[in-house]
């Protein structure tokens, strides 16, 4: 059984839908086959107010370039495979010991192996400016930034896919 496999959006082999879909919950974005392949996508979404959680999987090897995700941040956990992300300057390989986190001010590129599928929660970046200011009592002034590693072995990375966990078995 897959993650959120009740909040099914779409299955599809081809590759202008699935990034024209893909899309419609994230943002435009180019999608290229990383080598020549079949496409077997299809994406599971479960919308929590500003939050969205989904499983995302290509069945091929992809290149995802969105470039600027300018109003949302994203959280990648990596139920299956690996995938290489680059966010600005920094690249890292996300797998089952990390994942990572983009902010919405650097450009984000993506390169998933065939087998590569994410837990991906998107987080609205102006409701999480609106909760840091009422967490520090003034406006934020400065563009939020975190590091993209997310290490999930241990400490609250640990703790994160223990929480993306239990609200996936929930959903489900």
């Amino acid at each position: 059984v897959l993650p959120l496999q009740r909040h099914l959006a779409f299955e599809t082999r081809d590759l202008d839908e699935a990034r024209e879909r893909v899309a419609r919950v994230f943002c435009p974005h180019r999608l290229d086959f990383a080598h020549p392949g079949r496409l077997a996508a299809r994406q599971h979404v479960a919308r929590l107010g500003t939050l969205a959680l989904s499983y995302i999987a290509y069945g091929a090897a992809v290149r995802i370039d969105p470039g600027t995700l300018d109003s949302f941040f994203l959280i990648h956990l990596v139920h299956s495979g690996r995938s290489e992300i680059s966010l600005g300057r920094r690249t890292l390989v996300a797998g089952a010991q990390m994942g990572s986190v983009t902010s919405p001010t650097l450009a984000l590129r993506m390169h998933w192996s065939a087998d590569c599928a994410h837990l991906v929660l998107k987080i609205e970046r102006a409701a999480l400016e609106r909760h840091l200011a009422d967490l520090l009592g003034e406006i934020v002034v400065r563009p939020i930034e975190f590091a993209p590693d997310l290490p999930i072995d241990a400490g609250p990375g640990a703790g994160y896919r223990r929480l993306v966990d239990f609200v996936v078995r929930e959903l489900d």
